[in-house]
């Protein structure tokens, strides 16, 4: 397919600078022992930018071709996979094992026991967020255009900005409540004006950022209350077993008999199922790489910054998704897309003045994500404490 040529041109050209930036991060970090403090002191801070410069290269790769090629595979692939549940639960498994693994083959690994406080208000719920914002990402590329998906995708800061009021994590802010209305105003405006718009796929997609926004905040504060979880794969470790265990029974129960009942298995052959099963592994794989990067790029800056990244990305994507699937964009879609862009900036300047209102020496991203999410704790842990009480004790350890 020759549209798909874009996008092995726009793989290859991240692919190249991702590779560039880590060459040059390892080439320069080699110098500092040879260096001056003064001089070792401006190298490091430029070490930082590259770091995040390289993990954000990769986070473009990777995202953007594994959501056109969920996509494609969804809908295209010998008709369509139209199966995204048992999709999903597959790549959760395999995120499951791959942890499992490393842990045995790696003699270094350092996953230390952590309370079933912690585990049960911060990792398992990551764990469940998680698997509901694949499940419901892929599910709902099954009914409307990678564009529509894309722009809808964008009001995960509304989530975090509902979520933070309802459990008193944020105040509430008239100017911070101004930036959410227009973010809704542009976004609503974008899908009003597309034509052919599914109530389901948008409903979905409004379902997965809501967990996504619960998901990028509880991963801060699991690196804030566990510091071996800014390990990558401990944290992974920790949050895999609840996305394997909340994504596997929804698959068996909805999808397992319907898939052996479909046109799409009677029609495959034993070689295309085999075929089948390895793009899904692949795309497993592509998974497990990208949730790495987007835990490393949360731990090297925080779930703010990442939402200013995630701008960019978002339209890479929307463009690419014009020129391979001819998504069309219309005057009323791109002004609400303009719009929804402008009040995201303003939101996010409101979010760095409030940071930088805070003293220098006392603020630390981690700390303050530790601080703003005492509340959610609170409520919580009075849940947890009546619903285990007499059966455990929450502070005991447990090896997750």
């Amino acid at each position: 397919m020759a549209e798909f040529t874009i996008l092995w041109v726009y793989f290859a050209v991240s692919l190249v600078a991702t590779i560039v930036l880590f060459v040059l991060q390892w080439t320069l970090k080699g110098r500092l022992p040879k260096m001056n403090l003064m001089d070792a002191r401006r190298l490091e801070d430029i070490l930082v930018f590259i770091q995040v410069a390289a993990y954000t290269s990769r986070w473009y790769c990777i995202s953007v071709c594994f959501t056109i090629f969920n996509k494609w595979f969804l809908n295209e692939y010998n008709g369509g996979f139209k199966f995204p549940i048992i999709y999903t639960s597959i790549h959760m498994c395999m995120q499951f094992c791959i942890t499992r693994v490393w842990t045995c083959v790696d003699s270094s690994a350092n996953v230390e026991s952590m309370s079933w406080r912690q585990y049960m208000t911060v990792a398992a719920p990551i764990g469940i967020s998680t698997a509901l914002d694949v499940m419901l990402s892929n599910f709902s590329l099954l009914y409307i255009t990678l564009t529509l998906y894309t722009i809808i995708k964008g009001t995960v800061l509304i989530w975090v900005f509902l979520w933070g009021v309802l459990f008193n994590i944020e105040k509430f802010k008239a100017s911070t409540f101004c930036a959410v209305l227009g973010i809704v105003g542009g976004i609503g405006l974008a899908v009003a004006a597309s034509t052919d718009v599914s109530i389901v796929g948008v409903l979905m997609v409004l379902g997965a950022a809501a967990a996504g926004g619960v998901r990028w905040a509880l991963v801060q504060k699991l690196m804030a209350v566990d510091d071996h979880s800014r390990d990558v794969f401990v944290s992974i470790h920790r949050f895999s077993p609840a996305s394997a265990l909340t994504i596997t029974p929804i698959a068996i129960i909805t999808e397992l008999v319907p898939f052996f009942q479909s046109e799409f298995y009677a029609s495959s052959s034993p070689a295309g199922l085999t075929a089948t099963m390895t793009l899904i592994s692949v795309g497993g794989g592509i998974a497990f790489l990208l949730i790495t990067t987007e835990v490393h790029l949360v731990n090297l800056t925080s779930s703010l910054t990442m939402g200013v990244l995630g701008q960019v990305k978002e339209l890479l994507q929307i463009l690419l998704s014009m020129m391979i699937f001819r998504d069309h964009v219309n005057a009323l879609n791109a002004t609400g897309i303009v719009i929804a862009m402008i009040a995201v900036a303003i939101y996010k300047r409101i979010k760095y003045a409030e940071k930088d209102s805070l003293s220098a020496p006392e603020y630390s991203a981690l700390s303050q994500v530790e601080l703003e999410l005492k509340a959610f704790d609170d409520t919580l842990d009075d849940s947890l404490d009546v619903i285990t009480d007499g059966c455990f004790d929450m502070d005991d350890d447990i090896r997750i």
